[in-house]
């Protein structure tokens, strides 16, 4: 059984990635990287930032501050925070490939399905 703890880790993981993408997006401006696509990586950035960060740490924090102990450690919860993590990981990696591409969307429209889920 994974515990509260876990997500916690992973949420603050992806916000040092996010700052590590903010650090590369600031060196842009002063350094010629010319393999970066700032627009790309700018929309990959604020996606991830509240798709991978912000709105798993809330959902966890939630789950494990709101709810009976009994309920809050259901396989349901575990799979719902694996796949809004695996999404938007996914969503950060197709936007700074391809922009707004198809498979970026895609992954948007499933993080925002899986939200929806956690919110029933």
């Amino acid at each position: 059984m994974i515990k509260k703890n876990f997500w916690i880790d992973i949420s603050i993981l992806n916000l040092l990635v996010v700052g590590l993408l903010g650090v590369v997006l600031r060196s842009k401006i002063v350094f010629a990287l010319p393999f970066i696509n700032y627009n790309h990586l700018l929309d990959g950035h604020s996606h991830f930032t509240f798709d991978g960060w912000v709105t798993l740490v809330l959902m966890v924090l939630m789950v494990h501050e709101l709810l009976p102990a009994t309920r809050c450690n259901n396989k349901q919860y575990q799979w719902l925070f694996g796949s809004i993590a695996l999404s938007a990981w996914s969503i950060l990696i197709t936007f700074c490939l391809e922009g707004n591409g198809t498979l970026s969307i895609l992954f948007s429209l499933i993080f925002i399905f899986l939200t929806y889920v956690f919110s029933f």
